[in-house]
C-alpha cells in the first residue's frame, strides 16, 4: 500500500500577539480583555521574564521563568492562594467548591477529595468511561458525511457522558447534553466579561443583562446536577450509607475528615460535584476538540494513532484498562495539544506577603497571574514554540525545565483529576481515529479565546467520513526522536 503524503509542518491558529506600536491603554486592555485575555498579550510577553501591567488601584505580576512558576503554583500554596476575583467570577456556578476556596476550608475539602478519587480509583470506573465512548461512537456514525460536525459540541457529549456515569452513575441525555453545552458556552462569556469589570474595580452590575445571563446560567447547570445529589443525598442518609452505586458521588458522602470528623453536606455535595463536572468534561472538552482539529490538518499521524489503536487493542469489546495506558503516540500528541491550547491559560494568585519573582518584589497583596498558555509557547523554553511537534515529548523536551509545561498546574493545587483526564482522552482519541478520519473545513478556522477554559469562540467545525483503510505503514514506522538540547536557558 502507498504510504500517507508526510504531513507539513502546523502551526494551530493563535491570536496574533499585538505590537510594541499598538496602543497601550486601560481602555483597550478592558477591550481586549472583555475577548479574553490571550487577545491582550504582546509579542514581548512570549520572550521576557516578567511582565508587570498596570491596573486600576493595583499591579499585575505576570512570571514565566519556570523557577517562578514552580514557586507560585509548587511552593506552600499559603504564599500565593487563589484570587478572589476568581472566585467572585464562578461562584453562581460553583459555590464554595475546592476549586475557588482557601486556607482551612481547602484543606479540609482537599484532605476528603483525595481518598474518594483514590477509592474511586481509574481502573474501577473504566468500564463506564468505556460504555459513554461506544455510545459516542454510535452518535458519530450516525452523522451524515456530507455535513460538516461540530467537535466542540461532540466532545463535551461524550465527557459530559463519562463525568455524569463516573460520579452519578447516570448517563446524560441528548438533549441535557446540548443545554449544558449552550448554557457554559454563554456562562464563560458572562463570567470573563464580569471578572474583567472586576479587574478594572467596576461593579458586576453594571452591565446588568450579563449579570443577569451569569447569574442564570450558574443556576441553571447547578440544578441539573442539583437534583440527582439531592435525590442520592436522602437515600444515602435514609439507609445510613448502605447503598450500591459504587461511584465517586458515594464515596464523597461516606468520607469523614480525620481532623474536624465532618462529612461533606448537601450543599457540600453540590458544590464539589459541579465543580467535578466542570473540571471533568469541561477542560477535558476543550482539549479534545483542539486534538482533533490538528489531527484533521495532520492526516498522516492520525494514521498513525489508527494503526497504534488497532496493534494494542483489537475491539472496544475486548481494549482492557492496560491496554489504554499503552499507547504512548497517543499520549503524546494529547500532551502536545496540551502544552498549545492548556484547557485552563491562566491560574490566578495573590502574594500573602512581599515575594521576589525574577528581579522584581511583588508586594503583599499584589496581583499574580501564571499562564500555562504564555510559558508554554515562551520563545526562550521551546524548540518552535508555536508548531505542533508531539515527538519532543517523545524525546524529553518537557522535562529539561521543570515549571515549564503544566497544563494541569503543579504542587499542592495539581488538578485533582489529571489521571482521570488523560486516560479518557486516550480512550476517546484511539477509538475514533480507528473509525473516523477528519478533514478541515474549507469555510472555517476556529478563534482560540481563553475565559474559563480555551475554547474557539466560533466553534470547531471538521469534515469526516468512515475511516476505510488504518495505514499499515503507520504500524510498523518508528517516530524519529529528536535529541534534546540545550539547558532551561533561565537557570
Amino acid at each position: 500500500m502507498d504510504e500517507l503524503p508526510q504531513d507539513k509542518p502546523f502551526k494551530p491558529p493563535y491570536p496574533t500577539p499585538l505590537k510594541k506600536s499598538d496602543k497601550r491603554s486601560w481602555f483597550n486592555l478592558y477591550k481586549r480583555g472583555r475577548k479574553s485575555w490571550i487577545h491582550t498579550m504582546y509579542e514581548g510577553s512570549y520572550r521576557n521574564k516578567l511582565s508587570v501591567i498596570k491596573l486600576p488601584g493595583f499591579k499585575l505580576f505576570m512570571p514565566k521563568r519556570p523557577e517562578d512558576v514552580s514557586k507560585v503554583l509548587g511552593g506552600d500554596y499559603k504564599d500565593f492562594p487563589k484570587s478572589e476575583l476568581v472566585h467572585n467570577a464562578l461562584k453562581p456556578l460553583l459555590g464554595e467548591s475546592i476549586f475557588t476556596t482557601n486556607g482551612e476550608k481547602w484543606e479540609r475539602q482537599r484532605r476528603m477529595m483525595d481518598p474518594a478519587f483514590a477509592n474511586a480509583g481509574l481502573k474501577k470506573v473504566f468500564p463506564l468511561m468505556l460504555d459513554a465512548v461506544r455510545d459516542q461512537l454510535e452518535r458519530l456514525r450516525q452523522h451524515p458525511e456530507e455535513e460538516e460536525i461540530r467537535m466542540d459540541a461532540e466532545m463535551t457529549h461524550v465527557t459530559a457522558d463519562i463525568i455524569m456515569r463516573t460520579i452519578l452513575s447516570k448517563p446524560i441525555k441528548d438533549r441535557e447534553a446540548l443545554e449544558v453545552f449552550h448554557w457554559f458556552e454563554d456562562f464563560q462569556e458572562k463570567a470573563s466579561r464580569v471578572n474583567v469589570l472586576a479587574a478594572f474595580k467596576l461593579p458586576s452590575w453594571i452591565i446588568p443583562w450579563d449579570y443577569l445571563r451569569w447569574k442564570k446560567r450558574g443556576k441553571q447547570i447547578r440544578e441539573v446536577l442539583g437534583e440527582v445529589i439531592r435525590e442520592r443525598y436522602k437515600e444515602f442518609t435514609d439507609k445510613e450509607g448502605e447503598t450500591e452505586y459504587g461511584d465517586i458521588l458515594e464515596v464523597l458522602m461516606g468520607v469523614e475528615d480525620e481532623e474536624t470528623q465532618t462529612k461533606f453536606s448537601e450543599v457540600e455535595l453540590i458544590d464539589q460535584v459541579v465543580m467535578l463536572f466542570l473540571a471533568g468534561h469541561e477542560t477535558s472538552a476543550s482539549a479534545l476538540s483542539w486534538t482533533f482539529y490538528i489531527l484533521a490538518h495532520q492526516p498522516k499521524l492520525a494514521g498513525q494513532l489508527a494503526a497504534e489503536s488497532v496493534k494494542t487493542f483489537e475491539s472496544l469489546d475486548t481494549v482492557g484498562f492496560t491496554q489504554v495506558h499503552k499507547l504512548k503516540r497517543a499520549r503524546d500528541v494529547f500532551r502536545e495539544t496540551l502544552r498549545l491550547y492548556p484547557p485552563v491559560a491562566f491560574f490566578a494568585r495573590v502574594s500573602s506577603g512581599e515575594k521576589k519573582l525574577s528581579n522584581r518584589e511583588a508586594p503583599k497583596g499584589s496581583a499574580v497571574m501564571v499562564s500555562p498558555w504564555m510559558v508554554q509557547r515562551h520563545r526562550d523554553l521551546w524548540e518552535e514554540p508555536d508548531t505542533f511537534k508531539p515527538e519532543r515529548f517523545a524525546a524529553g523536551e518537557a522535562r529539561k525545565c521543570p515549571g515549564a509545561y503544566f497544563p494541569f498546574s503543579l504542587g499542592p493545587r495539581v488538578c485533582i483529576g489529571a489521571a482521570f483526564a488523560q486516560q479518557e482522552a486516550l480512550l476517546i482519541i484511539s477509538s475514533i481515529v480507528r473509525e473516523f478520519e477528519f478533514s478541515p473545513s474549507e469555510t472555517h478556522e476556529p478563534d482560540p479565546a481563553s475565559r474559563i477554559t480555551l475554547r474557539s469562540l466560533n466553534g470547531i467545525l471538521l469534515k469526516m467520513k468512515k475511516r476505510e483503510v488504518i495505514p499499515e505503514v503507520a504500524g510498523s514506522e518508528e517516530v524519529p526522536v529528536p535529541e534534546q538540547t540545550g539547558k532551561c536557558p533561565f537557570s
